[in-house]
């Protein structure tokens, strides 16, 4: 696997191990020497110090977190991972932003995390293009599967006019900024920008959907046109 890969796992447990209160699933992700550092001069050393340190968050909250994770921007073996998360520590309402630079080990464990985070009183819900919703996570892998190397200029812009079609203006701008780890704002008014031939948007249209048969046909009809309809909902 790749320091993506891993990274987007980690992010991927600790958004279903937080609400769940799942100490064990989050420190296995965890080197058994590695350090956690939280915030300034709090450093939790190796698995069962993270272990410690998360019980007693999780014990102080009344009810399960909201939490949000954005899409890892790697460098190397690093990652960072920037979260947003709504808890409830002994029955009041607190805003955590914040975010995990990741070292990775060569097994795929994290040997340290040093998180950076700002806290606020009350329920504060992140803005609408800060995170992705879990429900357009499924066409960022497919963008993925269909340009595994990146998107080449030439096919940006044929990109962006291939998926309008698909997707809300706000949503099209999620998705591709997740893929391509850009500012959503900058993809919007790119695709509002000059439209493309039609045979640009076709050979583009025409490798989605290459892509889509491939898949397809590696892993079985898995409802993945339902899946479609599903993913930009009114």
């Amino acid at each position: 696997m790749t320091t993506a890969e891993w990274a987007r796992h980690w992010a991927q447990t600790w958004r279903s191990a937080w609400p769940a209160g799942d100490v064990e699933a989050i420190a296995a992700l965890h080197a058994p020497y590695g350090d956690h550092w939280a915030g300034i001069g709090r450093c939790h050393r190796g698995r069962d110090g993270l272990r410690a340190y998360l019980s007693d968050c999780f014990d102080a909250y009344t009810r399960a977190a909201e939490v949000w994770f954005a899409e890892p921007v790697v460098t190397g073996q690093t990652a960072s991972v920037e979260y947003w998360a709504i808890v409830h520590p002994g029955g009041v309402a607190r805003t955590v932003a914040g975010c995990t630079v990741l070292l990775f080990g060569p097994e795929g464990l994290v040997v340290e995390a040093r998180d950076y985070s700002h806290a606020e009183p009350g329920a504060i819900r992140p803005p609408a293009r800060r995170f992705l919703a879990d429900h357009l996570r499924p066409s960022v892998e497919a963008l993925r599967r269909a340009y595994p190397d990146g998107v080449p200029d030439a096919d940006r812009l044929p990109l962006l006019a291939a998926l309008h079609d698909e997707f809300s203006d706000r949503n099209l701008a999620a998705v591709v900024a997740a893929f391509l780890g850009g500012d959503p704002l900058r993809v919007a008014n790119d695709a509002a920008g000059d439209r493309p031939s039609p045979d640009q948007v076709a050979r583009v249209r025409a490798r989605l959907e290459a892509s889509e048969r491939s898949a397809d046909g590696e892993h079985g009809d898995s409802g993945e046109d339902h899946d479609r309809a599903e993913r930009d909902p009114a």
